[in-house]
């Protein structure tokens, strides 16, 4: 039961891929062990000419130990998890871009407030200068008198 349970737990966090890729090596080692019982039973020939029969083609034997067919689980081997960490990498990038693009454009919107802050100041400036200037003429004309 604990076996049935690891098992579970593997598939699950195998990607789409990793689980064909798994299905498929129990599958081969499977056709491997009935391969086996007809060979043992005198049923080869048999079998050969069923296989030819339905499919078309001759059964080829990959033997026993098809060291290139039955792939690991190996994470680094599956390709969906490349993709995976690819596309997850290009989201990091995109929303760096896109804070970068918000940034720069408040700095626009903060450059553009400022400019108007600054317009105002000087204006103000030259409303207290003109002020300033009528107050003088008034206190000089008031010494005048």
């Amino acid at each position: 039961m604990q076996g049935d349970q690891d098992d579970f737990q593997i598939l699950q966090s195998l990607t789409p891929f990793g689980k064909k890729r798994r299905l498929l090596r129990q599958h081969r080692e499977e056709l491997r062990i009935a391969v086996g019982l007809l060979r043992d039973n005198n049923l080869g020939y048999e079998f050969e000419e069923r296989v030819m029969d339905q499919t078309k083609n001759s059964p080829f034997w990959l033997g026993h130990q098809a060291d290139g067919m039955d792939e690991s689980d190996d994470p680094a081997t599956d390709p969906m998890l490349a993709t995976q960490a690819e596309q997850e990498s290009r989201a990091r990038l995109i929303a760096v871009l896109e804070e970068y693009c918000r940034d720069r454009e408040r700095n626009a919107a903060l450059e553009r407030r400022n400019a108007a802050l600054e317009r105002r100041n000087a204006a103000l400036e030259r409303e207290l200068e003109q002020l300033r200037a009528g107050q003088k003429r008034r206190a000089d004309e008031e010494k005048k008198e």
